[in-house]
């Protein structure tokens, strides 16, 4: 019996350890999502940084749809004002990143189901 109590123990000490890591973390969606081709699964940050979403509209001169969705975590050097001034600063009209206004597991695909489903295998709590 003493053996059985020192194993619960250390189950409920795991517990306690991955409860403590989920309140730390963001998870949020991180890949891309293209006319083409959806790449999705997740990445966790700091609660003090957030999820975000880059869109880069279509080119007008191009025959194909080159738009795009950008999916991921802000992190020191990875946020919307080093998105504008590298990638986004040449992209066509209607471009544009933004952060989550509120902070949740997968809030950068809010409305996403499907690609919510992708990234975390299962669905989003409303």
């Amino acid at each position: 019996n003493k053996d059985n109590t020192n194993q619960e123990d250390a189950e409920d000490d795991k517990t306690d350890e991955e409860e403590d890591e989920d309140i730390t973390k963001l998870r949020c969606v991180n890949g891309h999502v293209s006319p083409t081709k959806t790449v999705a699964n997740f990445c966790e940050t700091d609660l003090s940084f957030n999820c975000m979403k880059v869109y880069a509209a279509d080119n007008p001169f191009t025959l194909l749809d080159t738009s795009h969705f950008i999916y991921t975590c802000v992190k020191p050097g990875l946020n919307c004002k080093t998105m504008y001034d590298t990638y986004l600063k040449n992209a066509p009209e209607g471009s544009y990143c933004e952060e989550c206004d509120r902070k949740y597991n997968g809030c950068n695909a809010e409305g996403q189901n499907e690609l919510y489903e992708q990234a975390f295998g299962g669905k989003q709590v409303e």
